[in-house]
């Protein structure tokens, strides 16, 4: 038995003993989509918020990565993503992912305002100003997105730096956008070297599990099985997979990813 199917278990049978714990019933939404019960996860998630789960938006934002990166059903997904804001507007997870999805729908403009958004609530990570420009690769040199996507870039960001090469090769400044290119994959290749297999994981969508062991920990402060709730930091150990919107994007889920796109397990 994996160590994803005895949690799940074990959340399985404290939400039967104790069925108004809101704690056990958003752990067992974790787990459940860790094994690959979709279904059972949201409504395990609906239990949690029924319930009085703290922290509201973190189940809701689980949800619709559910929706969108296992079930992908996007209208709904938009909707708790929304139902998450109204919550906490500064909650970075569903901002992130509302930027997220309207890139991957078209809309652009929607894009820029949450991608800039999340930039503002995380100045020093790279990764929302990258996309940020990525969004919108007509931004004009002056603007304070690509100045700062060159200042990451300075500092060796891998993130900023493959930006900065579409940018650049958007701009036909193409030997610059080649220097940048590059620069990015010499990066990369001392952080994954040949041997070592590139995880497949982005950091923007992964949800908060509230009882999961250390081991699990991929930067939250869950510890083991007791009944306590707990928020990971953003993970994305290789944030060059753009393709967030199926399979992967803030990985709410979790599903076979560790810790999910924003949260983890409370423990």
């Amino acid at each position: 038995m994996t160590e994803a199917q005895e949690q799940y278990r074990h959340w399985l049978a404290q939400s039967q003993s104790q069925p108004s714990n809101a704690v056990a019933w958003f752990n067992l939404g974790w787990w459940s989509t860790k094994v690959g019960l979709f279904a059972a996860s949201l409504k395990a998630y609906e239990q949690a918020l029924a319930f009085g789960i703290e922290s509201p938006e973190e189940a809701m934002s689980n949800m619709a990565s559910v929706y969108s990166e296992r079930l992908g059903q996007i209208e709904p997904a938009m909707q708790w993503l929304d139902r998450a804001l109204l919550q906490n507007p500064q909650y970075y997870p569903a901002i992130f992912n509302r930027a997220h999805i309207a890139e991957q729908m078209g809309d652009r403009e929607t894009a820029c305002r949450y991608f800039e958004q999340a930039a503002g609530l995380a100045p020093g990570d790279a990764y929302p100003i990258a996309r940020w420009v990525e969004a919108n690769l007509t931004l004009p040199e002056a603007s304070p997105a690509v100045q700062s996507l060159r200042r990451f870039a300075k500092g060796k960001n891998p993130d900023a730096l493959m930006a900065l090469a579409r940018y650049e090769e958007q701009g036909e400044q193409y030997d610059a956008a080649w220097d940048a290119l590059i620069a990015a994959n010499t990066i990369d290749q001392k952080a994954y070297p040949s041997w070592q297999a590139l995880p497949v994981q982005s950091k923007i969508d992964q949800p908060v599990d509230r009882g999961a062991p250390p081991a699990v920990n991929n930067g939250g402060r869950h510890g083991g099985n007791n009944s306590r709730r707990d928020c990971a930091a953003l993970t994305a150990a290789n944030s060059r997979v753009y393709s967030w919107f199926v399979p992967h994007w803030f990985d709410i889920t979790g599903a076979d990813t560790g810790c999910p796109s924003g949260f983890c397990p409370v423990g």
